[in-house]
């Protein structure tokens, strides 16, 4: 173990230095990145970037991405609607809500290779050599869709001698995970590599309508590779994959129940209501919750040393399909029938890369990429024959009223309103997206520890849409803030009325006036760029200073249900200042790394759901500044403490079409006159107790100003772990500590939406022979069972309800590992 302190000291990422066996250290090891697309040491590289090794995955039962949040405190990672509905932040910036049009904001790469579709990364991670986080924006080097940072997963390539691996782990809730890979030579000059996994589990959640469990884990994925390497100075690598995911998921239990929608769903419609106790872990449905996800994809790399620089080329095709049916109202009364939502992407991209090799005064790389999407994107969603009476009682009999008004004046047919098989009768959508782009970067050497680095991206992008959206029923089609009816009606009919009086009924009103059917084409052209200056203040300790900026992709709304007004949205663009230092000290037996960092959003993307539609517009603009804080010890032999804090600063300089709360919320933000817009009716002066229309009535609220809740401040991560040599055995044991500080789970700020602040430690202990290629460990996750929201929304078609999604609970086992 005296290696130990070599490989941590090099370090620049806590999350790189738990170290569980001994024998995988060697005395020259060091940690080699790609995070700037060159090989370059960790410590060296002047980039914020989190590295986790094959071992930490293992012994932290990293399973997916979503897990990597646990080691990684910059990160956040939260899965919803469904398995593949997975949202992805870094420093605080990600894409949230459910439209196919919007692009993500941390980029996913596997070898090389970009991932356009954060669910299509999500199934277990195959043999992984590492994962790179980079945090900031990327767009210079990886380009669009990486304004907040890339999420970089490097795999093991095919070996020269024969090896294999295999594990097999068990856990509560009938938990079983296999794994395998198998390596070795075909030839001279070509060798292979295979592997493989299977990964089951019972559901969290116990659906009490049906009897099942559900919120489950069914999932499976192979993947083939070849390295052929015909000379010194060719290297080809071929790589195929295919992966499944069949699951139950994802159910919300009511974190809220509205006493009036539990009154009427409960007593007076027959439903089984259940109290809002999410951690009961039971929910009550009568329909279907499926996920089911096929991907598959190929990838060629080629490298060719030319002497004075090294040209590479990742050629990729990728196929992603989904079919997602969901019981969207969440209890076992018929209010919706299914959502059933299909989508599907096939992707070709096209990267080539000219870099420079030898120990020159100046480096330099050159690329372009090229990307060419096809989107298809179908959704039906209708009304079951219980929303109408639920709606009409709830509404104390306003959808009757107001649908007998428009009968009289021959608006609407009796009976038409919120009727059993209206609604979203299809949601068609079909894109094409392609992009080509330029880059480069220039690293100029003043001296031997002073390095001037300047990089330039351009990329136009174009986006041609079709749609064929069909949505029934005159309920849905109506302005309810303005009936020009109302005020003709006769006095004997309780007339006339203010035009915006049934405006109230807006939580029931789906897809609501959606666009009309169009065929639309936009193309953005985007310059990013970098400057940077690093300077090596001694062999123990490195500064540098950065700018940069980067930009999400524009795009349509492939929604109806959303309640804009316009059909396409501008990208979204990021400007980063950032200062760091990364230390060594006391011979390595100490690492202290810092970043300070200054964001700004411009035009954020913000898709916030209200309980009927999301509300997808550019929304202005978000500051972000904050500070990570990365520390290793190595106090004595066999032993490492490390620890990282990520403390985050953001507010809303400009939002004006923040959400509203949902009906049956007060508003308790206590916001001037001038900026409370969101109720449809007010008092009427002239008559004290009667209401009218509210003449400021927007459905918005302006956020402008007003910090940006839904960011924790403070989160964190510590690790203690200790080696300890049994003569020809060798043990662990090893702890974890996570912190997330409270943070508003709903894009509205609704402080019924706030999480407390969250801690969850976790803990593993092993046994084995390095020798002999075995190994045997204990693990344990959440160890005290906290309990907390990853993610709570207003309930489907139920205003004043909040559904959610709880944290996994307390789960356990055992892995058995062997290796030659």
């Amino acid at each position: 173990m005296n290696n130990l302190k070599k490989i941590v000291c090099g370090t620049a990422s806590v999350i790189a230095v738990a170290v569980a066996s001994s024998a995988a250290l060697a005395a020259d090891d060091v940690i080699i990145v790609t995070a700037t697309k060159r090989a370059t040491t960790l410590q060296e590289t002047p980039v914020a970037v989190s590295v986790i090794g094959a071992d930490d995955l293992r012994d932290s039962q990293i399973r997916d991405v979503r897990d990597l949040q646990l080691l990684a405190p910059s990160l956040t990672v939260v899965q919803q609607q469904s398995s593949s509905q997975t949202v992805f932040s870094i420093r605080g910036i990600g894409t949230s809500g459910n439209n196919a049009g919007l692009e993500p904001s941390v980029g996913v790469f596997v070898d090389g290779v970009y991932r356009s579709r954060q669910g299509a990364a999500i199934n277990d991670f195959p043999t992984v050599e590492r994962i790179e986080v980079l945090r900031g924006p990327q767009s210079t080097l990886y380009g669009r869709n990486t304004p907040a940072g890339v999420i970089s997963i490097i795999t093991k390539k095919p070996e020269f001698e024969i090896g294999a691996d295999a594990e097999v782990t068990y856990g509560n809730y009938n938990q079983v995970i296999m794994k395998g890979s198998l390596t070795g030579p075909i030839s001279e000059n070509v060798a292979f590599r295979i592997s493989g996994n299977v990964n089951k589990r019972d559901g969290f959640l116990d659906n009490v309508t049906t009897g099942e469990d559900v919120n489950d884990r069914d999932r499976w994925a192979v993947r083939g590779q070849l390295l052929i390497e015909p000379s010194d100075r060719v290297s080809i690598r071929l790589i195929g994959d295919y992966s499944k995911i069949d699951e139950n998921c994802c159910a919300a239990p009511f974190f809220l129940n509205n006493p009036t929608n539990a009154f009427v769903l409960g007593t007076l419609l027959g439903g089984n209501i259940l109290p809002a106790m999410p951690f009961d872990r039971q929910v009550a449905f009568n329909g279907p919750l499926l996920t089911q996800q096929e991907t598959y994809g190929f990838s060629g790399e080629v490298n060719i040393d030319l002497g004075y620089a090294e040209l590479t080329s990742i050629s990729a095709y990728r196929d992603f399909d989904e079919a997602n049916d969901i019981d969207s109202d969440f209890v076992d009364l018929p209010l919706s029938l299914v959502n059933q939502n299909r989508e599907n992407y096939n992707t070709f991209t096209q990267e080539l890369r000219l870099t420079s090799t030898g120990d020159n005064r100046l480096d330099w790389m050159v690329g372009a990429f090229y990307f060419n999407q096809n989107l298809t994107h179908d959704r039906t969603s209708t009304f079951g024959p219980t929303l109408r009476p639920f709606a009409d009682l709830a509404s104390g009999g306003a959808i009757t009223s107001l649908e007998t008004i428009l009968v009289g004046f021959g608006a609407a047919t009796p009976g038409s309103f919120l009727a059993n098989g209206v609604g979203l009768d299809q949601e068609l959508f079909t894109q094409d997206d392609e992009s080509i782009a330029v880059f480069g970067t220039l690293d100029y050497h003043l001296t031997d520890d002073l390095t001037v680095t300047g990089g330039i991206r351009w990329e136009s992008e174009t986006k041609d849409v079709v749609s064929d959206v069909q949505v029934t029923g005159p309920f849905l089609a109506l302005d309810l803030t303005n009936i020009p009816l109302l005020a003709f009606l006769p006095p004997a009919f309780g007339g006339p009325l203010p035009v915006g009086t049934f405006a109230g009924l807006s939580p029931f009103q789906f897809f609501p006036n959606p666009f009309a059917n169009y065929s639309a084409s936009r193309t953005d052209d985007e310059v990013s760029y970098l400057g940077r200056i690093a300077y090596d203040v001694s062999d123990n300790l490195n500064v540098y200073g950065s700018y940069s900026t980067g930009f999400k992709s524009g795009g349509f709304n492939l929604s109806a249900g959303s309640s804009v007004s316009t059909a396409d949205f501008a990208p979204e663009t990021t400007r980063s200042f950032e200062i760091g230092a990364k230390s060594s000290l006391f011979d390595g037996a100490m690492t202290v790394n810092v970043a300070l960092f200054d964001q700004k959003i411009t035009d954020f993307q913000a898709n916030i759901f209200n309980g009927t539609s999301f509300d997808l517009t550019n929304a202005g603009e978000r500051k972000i500044q904050g500070f990570e804080f990365e520390t290793m010890i190595n106090p004595f032999e066999n032993f490492i403490l490390t620890g990282a804090v990520t403390y985050l600063d953001a507010d809303f300089t400009d939002f004006v079409r923040g959400s509203c709360f949902s009906s049956g919320f007060l508003d308790p933000l206590n916001l001037p006159a001038s900026q409370v817009t969101c109720s449809p009716t007010i008092e009427d002066p002239a008559n004290p107790g009667m209401t009218i229309a509210n003449p400021a009535f927007t459905n918005t609220r302006d956020f402008s100003g007003l910090p940006d809740l839904g960011v924790p401040k403070v989160s964190a991560v510590a690790t203690a772990t200790w080696v300890i040599p049994m003569g020809e055995l060798e043990g662990y044991v090893r702890g974890e500590y996570q912190y997330g500080a409270k943070f508003n789970a709903g894009g509205d700020q609704n402080p019924l939406k706030l999480v407390p602040s969250q801690s969850m430690l976790n803990a593993s202990v092993g046994v084995g022979n390095p020798d002999q290629g075995w190994q045997l460990i204990g693990w344990i996750k959440n160890i005290t069972d906290e309990e907390f929201a990853q993610g709570i929304f207003d309930s489907v078609a139920q205003p004043g309800s909040l559904n959610g999604y709880p944290n996994d609970p307390r789960t356990y086992g055992a892995t058995v590992r062997l290796s030659f």
